[in-house]
């Protein structure tokens, strides 16, 4: 696929504005279940399997659109992806399930979607994963059912302490900031398995989740959608209330390398771009 972005000088791709999907999201809201239920009912993908893909779906979607509403989602649309038996993967999701979601809800108007790629060349190296995002006729379905971002949460399993792997491909993007055009080159590196024995991850998860409990039972609130630090900041930095979730993330698959903290409501990659990972 010939990418629209070999134009360097002039060409900003507005797809690059999104976050990515987050298939660790659950909720038990009855509201909410009846909406799952009604949407699979419209594409004819009712059984188990399809209710358990579009609810995981339906709240992501939701999820973005009650903060952003005009940023995409990024999805994978390659099975080797979806490992369910991933320890990043709580909801035990899978392609199968998910693509049949994604079809539906395109082919009946519920879902826009770009198709991604991956552009090679000797001097610039671009590409997204496919984006999707909630159409109008979407938007008064959470409407109908009276969807609120407090009947969506994180899956109580979902995984605290990340390890990454080296890195596998390194893209370049280009990307508006305040109307200038800038280059962004872009790591990409896979999510590694490890052993759940050893005695100081165990802690150290632990710790963590006793931590986002805290946060969880805790009444935070802001009267702004984003702020700027300083007038030297390009960007906004958005406060999603949504996303209190802390994760802790390490490097090369080195327990020694990063370490960081992620997440806790403040969005600072709201407008970064989001590829392979």
């Amino acid at each position: 696929m010939v990418s629209p972005m070999c134009d360097k000088d002039n060409y900003f791709n507005k797809f690059l504005y999104s976050r990515e999907f987050d298939y660790c999201k659950t909720s038990d809201a009855s509201e909410l279940l009846l909406a799952v239920d009604f949407l699979c009912e419209k594409i004819g993908y009712q059984s188990e399997y399809g209710k358990k893909h579009m609810k995981v779906v339906f709240c992501d979607l939701f999820s973005c659109c009650a903060f952003t509403p005009e940023r995409y989602i990024g999805v994978s649309l390659d099975p080797s992806n979806y490992d369910v038996h991933s320890r990043y993967n709580p909801n035990r999701f899978g392609y199968r399930g998910l693509k049949q979601v994604i079809d539906g809800l395109v082919k009946h108007g519920y879902l826009e979607i770009q198709k991604g790629y991956f552009n090679r060349n000797n001097d610039y190296n671009d590409g997204f994963r496919t984006r999707i995002r909630a159409t109008q006729k979407l938007h008064d379905v959470f409407k109908r059912f009276a969807i609120t971002c407090e009947m969506i949460a994180q899956h109580p399993n979902t995984e605290v302490l990340i390890l990454k792997g080296e890195t596998e491909k390194k893209i370049v993007c280009r990307k508006d900031m305040n109307g200038v055009m800038r280059e962004r080159k872009v790591n990409i590196a896979p999510l590694e398995e490890y052993n759940s024995d050893h005695k100081m991850r165990n802690a150290e998860r632990n710790k963590i989740i006793r931590y986002n409990n805290l946060l969880a039972k805790t009444y935070i609130d802001i009267n702004v959608r984003g702020f700027k630090l300083s007038k030297e900041r390009k960007e906004d930095i958005y406060i999603d209330l949504g996303e209190k979730l802390v994760r802790r993330i390490f490097n090369s698959k080195k327990w020694t390398q990063g370490g960081r903290f992620y997440g806790g409501c403040v969005d600072r990659h709201a407008k970064m771009t989001h590829f392979w990972g």
